[in-house]
């Protein structure tokens, strides 16, 4: 009888070191991301024409001149929520409402029911869903499963690996031409995946310039500036929800 006690002792002991290893692993993990950059801090202030506001982590920009359209968009996996600042400070000058929600560990995964918090505040707007990378994974697949709640789903070099073709929404795809991160067969193989969609090349793009947080590894070389490449993006979402 002891010698059981003793080794369902052993077994609680390893079994809880492994469960702290495992805890302490996962919290470095989360604490390694690709931080915003000053361009981006920049966005996060407000002036006469949108008022940006700290709702717990996440950021909502409110035009002053509203059009009654709204975007939500979910970050690329690992980068700071703040990264793209930039993109939707420029759109809410525009009078769209744009709302950037933190995903928990900078991964969409963690976070995908984010947009229903700001849908159901705001019935009588007009909705964008978006994403980045993997950002635009759970974008879509949240859109698939609130299909009533949008008029169209934006995907930032990104791409939806679940059949979503037949949905009644249209689609927005952006990508760079010099994008080192995208898997680009298996952007090639799901396009199809997405319904109504209209595709635009961003030249001399990049992965890392749909956000603001300098260059990840293993991307490509720009030959435009992440404001060139904002300013494009924001142009081509901004046309799409107007059209």
């Amino acid at each position: 009888m002891k010698q059981k006690t003793k080794r369902i002792k052993r077994a609680l002991i390893a079994t809880a070191a492994i469960t702290i290893a495992l805890g302490g692993a996962f919290g470095i993990y989360c604490g390694i991301y690709n931080h915003a950059d000053d361009y981006a801090l920049e966005n996060l202030k407000s002036d006469d024409f949108v008022d940006v506001i700290k709702d717990g982590k996440d950021y909502i920009f409110i035009p002053k001149i509203k059009s009654g359209k709204g975007f939500i968009f979910y970050g690329g996996g690992k980068v700071e929520t703040k990264a793209y600042a930039p993109m939707m400070n420029s759109l809410a000058h525009l009078g769209i409402y744009c709302v950037l929600p933190h995903m928990s560990c900078n991964l969409a995964f963690f976070s995908s029911n984010a947009a229903k918090k700001y849908v159901n505040l705001n019935p009588n707007t007009q909705f964008f869903i978006g994403g980045h990378s993997l950002g635009g994974v759970f974008a879509a697949d949240y859109a698939a499963k609130h299909e009533d709640d949008f008029k169209g789903l934006v995907m930032l070099a990104s791409f939806s690996t679940s059949d979503i073709s037949k949905k009644d929404f249209k689609t927005l795809s952006v990508t760079a031409s010099n994008d080192k991160v995208l898997n680009w067969k298996n952007y090639e193989r799901n396009k199809s995946n997405l319904p109504n969609l209209a595709e635009y090349s961003i030249e001399g793009g990049i992965h890392s310039y749909f956000g603001s947080y300098g260059i990840q590894k293993g991307d490509g070389t720009p030959t435009i500036t992440v404001k060139e490449q904002t300013t494009q993006v924001t142009t081509l979402i901004a046309a799409s929800m107007y059209l």
